[in-house]
């Protein structure tokens, strides 16, 4: 990502250049819903398999998540931080928070 930022005061022009990568990860919904009448622990290979792939989540390297419920991540509260939506423990708070 290259950010710009140009100002003009009088006479001199200011030009502030950076640079840096992050990485996005766009999350889905994480919370199991089902019918009243299904258990997913009738079902243990789902959840097994639901398990890993929280397993997954938390090991993978995401300096910005993103959710459908933005609750789920705390953005409302890190878009007012100082560092905007940036959390190198995103994936990791976030697969926990599931848990």
């Amino acid at each position: 990502m290259r950010i710009e930022l140009g100002v003009g005061v009088g006479d001199v022009d200011i030009a502030v250049t950076k640079s840096m990568s992050l990485t996005l990860l766009i999350a889905d919904n994480l919370s199991p819903v089902s019918s009243d009448s299904y258990r997913f622990s009738q079902h243990l290979s789902y959840l097994k398999a639901y398990r890993a792939g929280l397993d997954k989540l938390a090991a993978l390297e995401c300096q910005i998540l993103l959710t459908p419920h933005p609750s789920a991540s705390n953005m409302r509260t890190r878009l007012q931080s100082s560092t905007g939506l940036t959390d190198a423990n995103g994936c990791v708070m976030y697969s926990q928070a599931v848990k």
